[in-house]
């Protein structure tokens, strides 16, 4: 048995089109003026812009796509496949829109770069891997961010700084990647969020031998079910692995050190998360 102690016990009348971050007739309806974060994982600098029409008194709505702006039903989409799409993009995109369909205005356009804010150890973990931790957060309101590196034995720290014999860099999957990044994260639950929906996900995700969204990582522990085990999965031996009891209120998820840098290996953790399906998350690569 194997036990993860990185994390500590918890304390404790619009129209149906409009959501934070539209602008209409030039006015922002977004009531928090905060910019959006940054959400182009994979190409700084490089702009995708969306545009979504929906009915709003006869005005042409433009969506400011951040990602804690699901798509909404009530926008023009015809099947839920494309609604999955075009979801996907949203989440990917950093894009700020000012215009007036009814004005004939001018589009707007401006960008915002990646940046390591709130990473507090940026020599030791990867870009992929603050924007993960970020993007969780975004997933389940309520939740906090328990860290990705600690200087302990395990994926928590580098692969440089760990022992020769420990488990986490022996494999030829963790060989790889850089040396001194952390591939380790702490998802920690308040009693007001449900860590058991997030983990018995990840469950059936690993026993699920048609699914191969988790190939890239290799193990997470949780709670999966309510009771007093910690429930885990080891993806790279299939098999059931469990930890501390800390992990009744937090989820650990060690990544395959070759996959650190790897934006694409953390959205399919993401899909798996959000409770996509496998052929959902094709659609979207």
């Amino acid at each position: 048995m194997r036990y993860d102690r990185g994390a500590t016990p918890p304390t404790g009348g619009r129209h149906r089109c409009v959501r934070p971050g539209m602008m209409v007739a030039r006015r922002s309806l977004h009531m928090d003026p905060a910019p959006c974060e940054p959400l182009n994982p994979r190409g700084r600098g490089r702009l995708r812009n969306v545009l979504l029409s929906c009915s709003v008194e006869r005005r042409t709505v433009l969506a400011h796509p951040c990602s804690r702006i699901p798509l909404s039903g009530a926008c023009e989409v015809s099947t839920p496949e494309w609604s999955i799409l075009m979801n996907t993009i949203l989440r990917r995109s950093v894009l700020a829109v000012a215009a007036s369909a009814t004005l004939g205005g001018a589009f707007a356009v401006a960008t915002t770069p990646a940046t390591a804010a709130g990473n507090p150890h940026p020599d030791k973990v990867a870009e992929a891997s603050s924007w993960l931790q970020e993007e969780l957060l975004t997933l389940q309101p309520g939740t906090t961010d328990g860290g990705v590196y600690t200087d302990k034995p395990g994926y928590h720290n580098t692969r440089a700084a760990n022992d020769p014999t420990d488990y986490s860099i022996l494999d030829e999957k963790d060989q790889g990647g850089p040396s001194d990044k952390a591939a380790a994260y702490d998802w920690t639950f308040s009693e007001a969020t449900n860590i058991a929906e997030y983990s018995s996900r990840l469950l059936a995700s690993g026993k699920d031998s048609n699914d191969p969204r988790l190939d890239g990582w290799r193990e997470f522990f949780g709670q999966a079910d309510n009771d007093t085990d910690v429930e885990g999965w080891d993806f790279r031996t299939d098999e059931a692995a469990t930890s501390d009891p800390s992990h009744l209120w937090h989820i650990h998820l060690s990544e395959d050190r070759d996959k650190v840098t790897s934006f694409e290996n953390k959205e399919a953790l993401l899909s798996v998360l959000r409770g996509e399906t496998v052929d959902q998350w094709r659609l979207n690569q």
